[in-house]
């Protein structure tokens, strides 16, 4: 009989990881990263007129998001998943090195680290066969809450597209603000089966990526795709690895909360203006609230990175 999850030992070396091996995490990604962001900020901005977002939400009329757009809906589909599948690729080879290195001891050298081999190909894969299942599942049941509100496809669709926008705006001018009380009351009652949907799909994606844990880390460290193998590893232990996912979000919840209260001091100490010492000392805390800011979603990174792959580790010693 297989032994049970050690939880603690479990979320222990996550978070010691984290902590001790931030250094590996930051040089394994900061390019990939970096290639990332920048993949992000020049298509938002070629889809979108960030000057056109600004006066159609500064009017308070309705408007469709091809009035803001640079490129039609179809070239927009098209790079956004070019790029959404590039930045994929980039991530893989960064948790390909984690992986490897939590589960089996390999050390990647060198200030840069692109790989796109077979563990960052089976990675990969992993990903995108975990990501096409959970949309599968979340679309089924979206569906079925339109079709039993007998809301049409097209009232939801509109007010998903009017709702995107307003979330586009406020990304790439943050003056902007939030919308209006009316406007998101005018969007609440089509998109309502939408998040009904959602909500009662979370369950079923919950228990499909529970049961596919070792999945990604299983495919970095092994010569194949450890789909059927990682829902062979995972049977009979769906509530003990429940349990170290929810002391998991609370932990990582814990520590975002400290990064937040920390970061609303460096916040005011860097909104400070006026001449002299006083501009100087707010653009010091302006460099420390982005070096605080680097350094925490890295942490981040190799905790839940580290978490999956020692997960995998200890299933395959219980076998």
């Amino acid at each position: 009989m297989s032994k049970g999850i050690r939880v603690g030992e479990v979320l222990n070396e996550s978070f010691q990881f984290g902590f001790h091996r931030w250094p590996t995490v930051f040089r394994l990604g900061w390019l990939p990263l970096l290639i990332s962001g920048f993949v992000v900020f020049g298509l938002q901005h070629l889809i979108f007129d960030a000057e056109a977002l600004k006066v159609a939400i500064e009017s308070r009329e309705s408007f469709k998001m091809v009035d803001v757009m640079r490129v039609s809906p179809f070239l927009a589909f098209g790079l956004t998943l070019i790029a959404v599948v590039f930045m994929v690729a980039l991530v893989s080879g960064l948790l390909a090195s984690i992986y490897r290195l939590v589960a089996l001891g390999e050390e990647r050298t060198g200030l840069v680290d692109l790989r796109f081999d077979g563990p960052a190909k089976r990675v990969f894969w992993a990903q995108t066969i975990t990501t096409l299942i959970t949309m599968f599942v979340l679309l089924l049941f979206v569906v079925v809450m339109i079709i039993m509100s007998g809301t049409s496809f097209g009232a939801v669709f509109k007010a998903l597209s009017a709702f995107m926008v307003l979330i586009q705006a406020s990304a790439v001018d943050p003056s902007l603000g939030q919308p209006d009380a009316a406007t998101l009351e005018g969007l609440a009652a089509p998109l309502g089966p939408l998040f009904l949907g959602i909500f009662f799909a979370i369950i079923p994606i919950l228990i499909i990526n529970i049961r596919l844990t070792p999945f990604s880390p299983g495919s970095a460290a092994e010569n194949r795709l450890l789909f059927f193998g990682s829902l062979q590893m995972t049977k009979g232990h769906f509530l003990s690895l429940l349990g170290l996912y929810l002391l998991f979000g609370i932990a990582l919840m814990l520590v975002g909360m400290i990064y937040s209260l920390v970061t609303s001091v460096l916040e005011q100490m860097a909104s400070l203006g006026g001449a002299g010492m006083l501009s100087v000392v707010g653009f010091l805390f302006q460099g420390i609230l982005f070096a605080l800011m680097v350094a925490y979603q890295v942490f981040v990174i190799g905790v839940q990175a580290s978490l999956n792959a020692v997960v995998y580790r200890e299933l395959g010693r219980n076998e």
